[in-house]
């Protein structure tokens, strides 16, 4: 697991691992008001009874299970899509700092812009993305655009559909294709619309010559695989690599 720039063993990662993810991936307003949130909760737990039962059932829901993880530091990989299930009391405590923070603004129209200043960095970010959404990084550490190989990407490989689409404009039918990874030709067989013939590479030096080679940028195997070939198609979003297309001289 790519994470801080080092590669963890999935079994070996650090304890502040998922928390730090969750601070990196959801977007600042929600962050910001996340925290704001719980420590409003806390607050109406110790001081109202009346609503003391609900939050006592929210509250574990999220604490609980992140406690756990920073403690046991279970076999965790592909960021933390396996604890997704936290994420719905993060949205109820950021609700109540909305709620809280608008009680103190009369004005229509600035509740409005305060609506809109909340949902634009996750919808400017899903317009440049996609269809990489789920590639996430906030400002924290620069974007996605910004993380380069310091975190995991495209993990689940969706840039391979776009290299499909690519190659099958430019490449000649049966031409011969090779991957680093027996699961990705069946990724890009869904969007390829030629036939083409498929390999597959994955020893310390490349023994095979292909026409087209298409390599995830995960584990750095565009660094390190097929090196004599060209380049001819980077798919990226800022400064970090997804896959590269690479074509024999």
């Amino acid at each position: 697991v790519r994470f801080n720039g080092i590669d963890y063993p999935a079994m070996e990662l650090p304890w502040y691992y998922l928390p730090k993810l969750m601070s990196m991936q959801l977007t600042l307003p929600v962050v910001i008001l996340s925290l704001t949130g719980i420590g409003l909760a806390i607050f109406r737990v110790v001081k109202d009874r009346t609503v003391r039962p609900n939050f006592l059932v929210i509250l574990p829901w999220f604490l609980l299970p992140l406690l756990l993880v920073v403690l046991i530091t279970p076999t965790m990989y592909d960021n933390f899509r396996q604890f997704l299930f936290i994420l719905p009391p993060l949205f109820i405590f950021a609700g109540l700092a909305v709620e809280k923070i608008r009680g103190f603004i009369p004005n229509p129209r600035i509740k409005s812009a305060l609506a809109i200043a909340v949902l634009m960095p996750g919808i400017i970010a899903g317009a440049w993305l996609h269809p990489y959404e789920y590639v996430y990084y906030n400002g924290l550490v620069g974007w996605t655009g910004g993380i380069e190989r310091n975190y995991e990407n495209d993990y689940w490989g969706t840039s391979l559909c776009e290299a499909g689409k690519f190659l099958s404009a430019i490449a000649e039918p049966n031409a011969q294709i090779a991957f680093t990874n027996p699961q990705l030709p069946i990724l890009f067989k869904e969007c390829a619309e030629n036939n083409f013939e498929y390999l597959v590479e994955r020893a310390d030096q490349s023994e095979i010559s292909p026409d087209f080679s298409v390599i995830l940028s995960r584990y750095d195997d565009d660094l390190d695989y097929f090196r004599s070939m060209k380049t001819i198609k980077t798919i990226e979003r800022g400064e970090t690599v997804f896959l590269v297309i690479k074509k024999s001289e």
